[in-house]
């Protein structure tokens, strides 16, 4: 799954020097590394890796390679857009709006609360790692902190990745989570977005759920039905986008 999700190797996004992290082969994994790679220790990701992959919950499962360059202006002012973006399946539309559903219940009531953005569902995880020591085993006492995200989360337009190093509080609860939530907040305006969540005073998002579409159904290989995961968000009939 770490390989279908793109880790290990270079996004293919044209940017010189891009790093393709590290993940050891599945062969050379530790006893602890099912333990202690679920966590994120034993492996290393880029910020790029990282949001690839939540854009890729957020499209219903299917994975956009990403790009640096929209298209080429011509000397008369024209737009050429940029070829589209190779795209495969990497989980199914089912287990993408289960995860979508676990990372609102972070936002709602987990570490995620100083993400909230009024008006609109959002959908991120926080994240706290140690920094490996360059010259010796084992991990430093210097710190990254974390907040990916994407909104809406019950229509997913963009994704949002905050990345702060040694932020004091050295949580990212207090650090990365408030900056996502100023600079999604602006996005959305900026692009017009409107909002999707209830605002002060109208229906709760469990109103607003129960009057939703219905759940997605698991697909054939999928094992869990619809009915054992309330926090599932439903997915709507549309053309794959690319946030």
């Amino acid at each position: 799954m770490l390989n279908r999700y793109g880790y290990g190797r270079p996004t293919g996004v044209g940017f010189p020097g891009e790093s393709a992290g590290v993940t050891l082969p599945y062969d050379q994994w530790y006893e602890t590394s099912l333990a202690t790679i679920p966590i994120g220790q034993g492996i290393a990701v880029t910020p790029l890796q990282m949001a690839m992959v939540y854009a890729t919950i957020a499209n219903d499962g299917v994975q956009v390679q990403p790009r640096l360059v929209r298209g080429v202006v011509q000397p008369d002012g024209a737009l050429t857009p940029a070829p589209p973006s190779p795209s495969r399946r990497v989980v199914s539309p089912f287990v993408a709006a289960q995860v979508r559903g676990m990372l609102v219940g972070v936002v709602e009531d987990g570490t995620g609360t100083r993400a909230q953005i009024p008006g609109y569902l959002v959908a991120g995880k926080t994240g706290t790692a140690r920094v490996p020591n360059l010259h010796a085993r084992g991990y430093s006492t210097n710190l990254i902190t974390t907040f990916v995200g994407l909104a809406p989360a019950d229509d997913a337009r963009l994704v949002t990745l905050v990345q702060l190093y040694n932020p004091t509080p050295r949580v990212a609860a207090a650090t990365a989570a408030p900056v996502f939530k100023q600079i999604m907040q602006y996005s959305l305006a900026h692009l017009g977005i409107a909002p999707t969540a209830p605002l002060p005073g109208g229906p709760s998002i469990g109103e607003m759920r129960a009057h939703a579409l219905p759940k997605p159904k698991p697909s054939p290989t999928a094992s869990p039905s619809p009915a054992a995961t309330p926090a599932v968000l439903p997915t709507k009939s549309k053309t794959p986008k690319q946030p």
